[in-house]
């Protein structure tokens, strides 16, 4: 019985390690997209989602996504734990085309986890040690996610731009 339980644990780290490596492919490949309207439009679309507002401050607060303008067609994407990516928007004559990536991904465990002392310090030690021995990125799916809504963001501010 022990055994088994042993071979379920190292099973579901190998499986988590392996999971958490996917996402994190996945968010720095990023996504890209076209969109039939000028780069102009599409960068305020997204400066008027992420980037202005109450409701991009609200949404900027809950997601814990923080969205900074780089120029004009350009923007950095940065979580709370410090991974960063970049929206990219390029005119293609006619078309513009919408490139979001991530850049830089924390690795170890989320910093507001770590304690200064006792039994839940060594315990956070040994946690963030085992994800920095794995190679375990905590936010990969969350910049993932966050990056493949910037299409959905942008064409709705689109259709409320035509309105």
């Amino acid at each position: 019985m022990t055994t088994l339980v042993v071979i379920m644990v190292v099973a579901l780290i190998a499986g988590g390690t392996l999971w958490n490596k996917r996402n994190a492919a996945l968010a720095m490949e990023g996504v890209e997209f076209s969109v039939d309207a000028p780069a102009g439009a599409v960068s305020e679309a997204i400066r008027t989602a992420y980037c202005g507002g109450a409701k991009a401050a609200l949404r900027a607060v809950v997601s814990r996504m923080t969205v900074t303008p780089t120029g004009a067609h350009s923007f950095q994407t940065r979580s709370s734990i410090g991974d960063a990516g970049t929206i990219e928007v390029s005119d293609r004559g006619g078309t513009t085309t919408v490139r979001a990536f991530t850049t830089e991904l924390y690795v170890g465990s989320p910093p507001a986890g770590h304690f200064r002392s006792g039994l839940l310090a060594v315990s956070a030690r040994i946690v963030h040690g085992a994800y920095k021995m794995l190679g375990i990125t905590p936010n990969a799916a969350k910049m993932k996610r966050f990056h493949a809504g910037v299409e959905r963001k942008v064409a709705a501010g689109l259709r409320r731009a035509m309105t």
